[in-house]
Order: structure tokens, then C-alpha cells, then sequence
């Protein structure tokens, strides 16, 4: 009988806590999307895939975490181009406190998480040399493994990516030698 009341005391404050989760207003739960300046896309050619402004989702930080900063490259309907895009990102994040960063974490899932070990030693770069700087990649790892119709599909894919998004100069040498073995 204890464990029968304790099991439904359990059940209500799970309830009750996911209710005071989702119990907030849409618009703080949502982060605004920022479209990176257009004449810093011009400068660098950094266009989406369908000709549009490349996009970031950003909110200021305020009190005591005004120089810390989460950058999170969210796999969606955003048609990233590779290296450009990154650089008109960075470029428009750093004046407005980046640049400042005590602390930095860079996110990002799928896709997004490609970009985060393709782009963490230059995001760290980017940032003051006591910057505290940590990377992490949500299922953004691709095996470079054979298909089951015994076809290396990935290392194709991923060969033609690299290309098409010109961003060779982001894998160091030795990647790069391991990358054409045959």
C-alpha cells in the first residue's frame, strides 16, 4: 500500500513538473531568427543554397552571463553553403560581444554537428586567447564505412560536399593525405 501511494505522488510531481516546463509563453521559449547582414554577404559571397541571407538564431545575454555564449547549428530548412556562410556568421557575431566571449560553447546536431568539428578550431581562433572554448556534436558523425552493396557512398558523398562547400583548408594535412587513400 505505501509503494501504490508513493507510486502516485511520484506520477503527479513528474506531471506537475513537465506542466510548469511548457507553462511558459510560445514567444520565451522560442529564440528570433537574425539574418546576417546583407552588405557582409555581399563582401564574402555568403548566400544560401536558394539565394538567400544566411540566418542564426540569437539572444543577448544579460547579468553574469553576458560573455558567455551557446552557438547551436541547427539542422533545418536553412540551406547553409559551407565555409562562406560560417565566416559571415562569425563576422556578424563578433562585434556584437563575441569578440568579448569568456565563455563559448559551440552546438550543433546532425548536419549541425559536422559543422561543429569541421569549424571548432577556428571558432576557438575566433575568440580571445582566455576564452574558455568547448565543442559538441550531437549525431554529427558519419562512419566511413562500406554500404551493404559494399560502396563507400559516404566517403563519395562527403568528398563531393567538401568540394562543393570549399572548406579543404578546414581538415588539417594529415586528414587530408588519410581522405585520398584508396
Amino acid at each position: 500500500m505505501v509503494v501504490l501511494r508513493l507510486s502516485v505522488v511520484v506520477v503527479v510531481l513528474l506531471t506537475f513538473v513537465q506542466w510548469c516546463a511548457y507553462s511558459q509563453s510560445p514567444s520565451q521559449l522560442f529564440v528570433d531568427i537574425t539574418l546576417v547582414k546583407s552588405t557582409t554577404a555581399k563582401d564574402l559571397g555568403a548566400y544560401c543554397l536558394d539565394g538567400s541571407l544566411p540566418a542564426y538564431h540569437f539572444s543577448k545575454g544579460f547579468g553574469s552571463g553576458t560573455n558567455n555564449w551557446l552557438l547551436h547549428i541547427e539542422t533545418k530548412s536553412l540551406y547553409f553553403r559551407g565555409q562562406k556562410i560560417w565566416q559571415a556568421m562569425i563576422s556578424d557575431l563578433l562585434p556584437q560581444g563575441l569578440a568579448h566571449a569568456e565563455k563559448a560553447l559551440l552546438s550543433g546536431d546532425s548536419a549541425g554537428g559536422l559543422a561543429v568539428f569541421l569549424h571548432c578550431d577556428n571558432f576557438s581562433r575566433s575568440l580571445p586567447g582566455n576564452a574558455t572554448v568547448k565543442c559538441i556534436s550531437d549525431a554529427g558523425l558519419f562512419l566511413d564505412i562500406k554500404d551493404v552493396a559494399h560502396n563507400d557512398t559516404i566517403r563519395s558523398l562527403f568528398h563531393d560536399v567538401v568540394s562543393l562547400q570549399g572548406v579543404e583548408q578546414n581538415f588539417e594535412s594529415r586528414v587530408h593525405q588519410f581522405s585520398k587513400r584508396s
